[in-house]
């Protein structure tokens, strides 16, 4: 299934991979069942492939429950993947970092967790931002509803920064 979600495919294909994926991965994950899953999530996101990466960074959305704990010890390596994610030239992946960057904080359940990710609201807000500027309605959409999912679940993880927040936000 790896070497499979590795190929140039459709988009539609490469979305029916990731999700069997993330349905499988539900299903089985733990570090001695799966210990390739991880390692192989971080390969796609660094791979610099759009869809590849895009596809790793949904499955990460879709699982964040499940490998939060396993996830923590990396979490500098993590945030700035998904900074860089969040950053790409491609709508696509900019959505798809945003989309799990939101998950895993949403999944946090300590604020000190959390507030390892607080340097991660500009670059969130400038990715919502330079989304909203593409004129894609779908991907505009996408890409504010993952950013008010983390003001629904952890509303004083935005308190720091509150400031930017509703600046952005009036500017949209």
């Amino acid at each position: 299934m790896f070497d499979r979600a590795t190929r140039p495919c459709s988009p539609s294909l490469s979305s029916q991979i990731g999700d069997t994926v993330s349905g499988l991965a539900e299903r089985v994950y733990d570090d001695s069942e799966w210990p390739e899953l991880l390692p192989f999530l971080f390969e796609c996101v660094q791979s610099n492939r759009p869809r590849q990466m895009e596809s790793a960074l949904r499955i990460f959305a879709d699982l964040a429950g499940f490998i939060m704990p396993v996830l923590l010890p990396h979490v500098n390596v993590l945030r700035e993947q998904l900074a860089r994610c969040m950053s790409h030239q491609e709508t696509d992946v900019k959505i798809a970092g945003l989309s799990a960057t939101t998950s895993f904080i949403r999944e946090l359940d300590e604020d000190s967790d959390r507030n390892k990710f607080q340097d991660l609201i500009p670059v969130m807000l400038q990715t919502v931002s330079n989304i909203l500027s593409t004129e894609e309605q779908d991907s505009a959409e996408e890409a504010l509803e993952a950013f008010i999912e983390i003001a629904e679940a952890h509303p004083t993880f935005l308190r720091r920064q509150l400031d930017v927040v509703v600046n952005n936000m009036l500017q949209v």
